[in-house]
């Protein structure tokens, strides 16, 4: 068995699975006794609120022909209904219908569009009557598809999580990834995963005790092919912790001084080129570590080292998410700091400290940022350095300072403009 580790992804052969659920057949019977079309394919099924389910599969005189159209049909009172056109394409084929009820219960539609799986496009539509009509198609982002063939997950914070994949035009190469887009099917965002040597496509996603999300695929191996993750793409936990800790040990061993060098030097290969949690980007070694340091500027180093000491003690040989770290750091030290997580893990926006001065008065605010952001910063006025508060609301603070200068602590990583009034 082969097996690669690569940011805490594991992929490797599936070869046994142990049945952990006894299932038992409660029905089985044919949707339509007679087809509207000779070939239908790629079934999908639902369960709706009340116990009501909607099935739906592409149909038409062959698959990839012109013709072939998105059906579904409502389970309702012990029957189905007559199979009706969901979804339909002028000049292409329609593709690999998937069906999702959210936790919320809207009932989504996943589908593609195009001349083969090498070139379609994905479409999603959505229905606000248990299935019986369809939303008009919007088309998904350029470069997502969506779920490609297999149910989407929806994740404790709500996001959903699509197992996809893509084939290459000249068919030799497979490759699966997930995307990730909110609980109305919007905001998507797409995540690599490293396939080693392996060829696969058509992931589909279960959930195992402790949050561990498996992913099992189809191979051009022969093989079923699973790979592991068990942090739901927010690998900046390990990732920033651990770079942060390099600043750390550097200041236990060179100074201060240089430690402030070194953590500097990191925030030079911050690219912000895609949020923090959900993706594989390398800001969550150096964006990650730079909110640790800028929360230790706030807190103080002997807070901060307490809460270090609290985090090892309390989630000693545990998985955590984000959640879990966040909630720890406000009941430590009294301090909500969602807004500061949200700004610096979940968007690639630099806040921006908007200021001018006006008679003896400095105004300021926080711009370029999430809604609520509020951040404690440190700043100069008068030849020394102390916290301001600024929120997104415009503030003013009474100043001496006759050389109207104000500076910014460079610890913050944080941009700053003169606005006029």
């Amino acid at each position: 068995m082969r097996s690669v580790l690569l940011s805490c992804i594991f992929v490797s052969c599936l070869l046994a699975v142990k049945a952990q659920t006894t299932v038992s057949l409660i029905k089985q019977e044919f949707i339509m006794q007679h087809p509207p079309v000779p070939a239908a394919h790629a079934s999908t099924i639902t369960e709706l609120p009340g116990g009501q389910l909607v099935a739906s599969w592409f149909g038409g005189s062959r698959e990839s022909a012109p013709d072939v159209s998105i059906y579904t049909s409502v389970f309702s009172k012990g029957k189905w209904s007559a199979p009706a056109v969901a979804a339909a394409a002028k000049g292409y084929a329609t593709w690999n219908p998937v069906l999702f009820t959210t936790k919320g219960g809207r009932l989504l539609l996943f589908y593609k569009e195009g001349p083969s799986p090498r070139e379609w496009w994905g479409l999603m539509k959505y229905s606000t009557d248990k299935g019986r009509t369809w939303s008009a198609a919007e088309k998904l982002p350029e470069g997502i598809l969506g779920p490609i063939k297999n149910k989407p997950v929806q994740l404790a914070n709500g996001t959903l999580l699509h197992p996809s994949s893509t084939e290459s035009k000249d068919e030799k190469q497979w490759h699966i990834h997930v995307e990730l887009s909110d609980s109305t099917g919007h905001n998507w965002r797409k995540v690599a995963i490293d396939c080693d040597s392996f060829g696969v496509i058509q992931p589909s996603a279960l959930f195992h005790p402790g949050n561990r999300l498996q992913l099992v695929c189809r191979s051009r191996q022969n093989v079923i092919v699973q790979t592991f993750s068990d942090d739901n793409g927010e690998t900046w936990i390990h990732e920033g912790f651990t770079k942060y800790l390099e600043s750390l040990y550097t200041e236990y061993v060179f100074g201060k001084e240089a430690a402030t060098e070194y953590t500097f030097g990191n925030w030079k290969r911050i690219k912000n080129d895609d949020v923090i949690i959900g993706s594989n980007t390398s800001d969550r070694y150096y964006k990650g570590s730079a909110m640790l340091h800028m929360i230790r500027q706030i807190i103080g180093d002997s807070a901060f080292k307490g809460w270090f000491r609290e985090l090892n003690q309390v989630f000693y040989h545990h998985t955590v998410n984000t959640a879990q770290i966040l909630s720890l750091l406000n009941n430590y030290t009294k301090v909500n700091f969602a807004k500061i997580f949200e700004q610096y893990l979940h968007t690639t926006q630099v806040p921006v400290l908007e200021y001018y001065f006006q008679d003896s008065f400095l105004n300021y605010r926080w711009s370029d940022c999430v809604e609520g952001f509020a951040m404690p910063l440190k700043v100069s006025l008068e030849n020394r350095y102390n916290l301001i508060y600024p929120t997104t609301i415009w503030q003013k603070l009474v100043v001496n300072d006759t050389n109207k200068t104000l500076l910014i602590d460079r610890n913050f990583y944080v941009d700053k403009k003169t606005a006029k009034d």
